[in-house]
């Protein structure tokens, strides 16, 4: 016959345990902020190849609003770009999508109705959305496990 005795000095335990649970859950508050800023990075990229406005560019940030919560937050204006149903846009002077078509050498079609409104032949484009947040999201959502894996991994070793 083969006894085991397995003894374990409980206070060292317990204080394993507590700092455990103390430190878990401000680790992966640091996580989901480093992921915020991964997500970041690729929205950055992925509007830098899609649109050309360095104002939408700009307004992507990470932000902590908690010590376990954080966001990405962006103007409006490129959630309207990703989502957007396709439209005719029309050409007007002072606008950053005519200045776009004339450096394309890209003329439009004509829009016959307002044409005849305004006595000139008025010319425009079709525009379509540029689907860049989720393509960014999914870029980034593959490192995730690695992210929260190395911070959790460090609390686990700091508890002991």
């Amino acid at each position: 016959m083969i006894t085991l005795q397995v003894s374990i000095d409980s206070k060292e335990a317990e204080r394993m345990i507590n700092n455990l649970h103390i430190k878990v859950p401000i680790e992966a508050g640091n996580a989901a902020y480093e992921f915020c800023k991964q997500v970041e990075t690729e929205l950055v990229v992925g509007a830098a190849k899609n649109i050309h406005t360095g104002k939408l560019i700009t307004s992507i940030r990470a932000e902590r609003q908690t010590r376990m919560r954080s966001v990405v937050k962006m103007k409006k204006t490129g959630i309207y770009l990703d989502r957007m149903k396709p439209h005719p846009v029309w050409l007007k002077k002072g606008r950053l999508i005519t200045q776009w078509a004339k450096e394309h050498n890209y003329k439009g079609f004509i829009m016959w109705n307002l044409s005849k409104l305004t006595g000139q032949i008025e010319r425009g484009i079709w525009v379509k959305p540029h689907p860049f947040i989720d393509d960014a999201y999914a870029r980034a959502f593959s490192r995730f496990d690695i992210i929260l894996r190395n911070y959790v991994g460090k609390a686990i070793v700091a508890s002991k």
